[in-house]
């Protein structure tokens, strides 16, 4: 049960930081200090992912990045 939970921490976590770089890529193409704010501050991604209109995407790989790190945080416990 260590090596899946392992796993799916790392695996959560690793979808999480795909997605920010994913908000923070496309915010490049609409400004550069967007783009810096997006990969400095998680919260200010979600602002503009919303005013980009892919927030969909976005939150849908968070929420699973997150139930990644739970899960395998429950079976690490």
């Amino acid at each position: 049960m260590s090596a899946v939970g392992t796993g799916l921490l790392l695996a959560g976590l690793a979808i999480m930081a795909a997605a920010q770089v994913y908000v923070t890529l496309k915010t490049f193409a609409v400004s550069a200090l967007k783009g810096v704010l997006c990969f400095v501050i998680p919260g200010y991604a979600l602002l503009i992912a919303k005013r980009q209109g892919f927030y969909g995407k976005f939150l849908l790989s968070y929420i699973l990045g997150i139930l990644g790190i739970v899960i395998g945080g429950g079976l690490l416990s």
